[in-house]
């Protein structure tokens, strides 16, 4: 029997917590595994944010004779909570990319001897797919959110 998608899922969501939780710059203050409210007011001390979220997943069938080969692809959200005053304040812009950096520092230090992320064998790969700025750090916006595409490919069949 192949392994569960949540326990997939909770090795990486757990390995993120360890990485970017950390006291050090950036110092993510929460961990989530749903989407943050944008609408609700924010509350201050829960900033930055990251949350894991289940997004979707894609079926490769090379050949009608073999099984499909399974890719999830959940999203990792970041937030922050702006500051902005001013169009020309670019401080919570490099706040906003240094969180980025972060996120992709924490994911390919989880590399293993073969320098693939693999969650200690539990999947083929983890790698990033993309980055996209869902609500820029502006004078205009409480929070600023960006999400990244993940790509977990699993070692099985289905």
């Amino acid at each position: 029997m192949a392994l569960g998608r949540e326990a997939i899922y909770a090795a990486l969501f757990s390995a993120l917590q360890k990485a970017l939780l950390a006291p050090a710059p950036p110092g993510f203050a929460q961990a989530l595994r749903r989407p943050l409210n944008l609408a609700a007011p924010p509350l201050i001390g829960t900033f930055p944010a990251f949350a894991l979220v289940e997004a979707g997943e894609g079926y490769d069938r090379p050949s009608a004779f073999l099984p499909a080969r399974v890719m999830l692809t959940p999203s990792l959200y970041i937030y922050m909570m702006t500051t902005v005053k001013e169009p020309t304040d670019t401080t919570q812009t490099a706040a906003f990319n240094d969180l980025a950096d972060a996120v992709e520092d924490a994911i390919n230090d989880l590399a293993d001897s073969t320098a693939s992320v693999t969650l200690g064998g539990l999947v083929q790969k983890v790698r990033l797919g993309g980055r996209q700025v869902v609500t820029p750090p502006s004078e205009f916006n409480a929070v600023a959110a960006q999400r990244f595409a993940l790509q977990i490919v699993l070692p099985h069949s289905r």
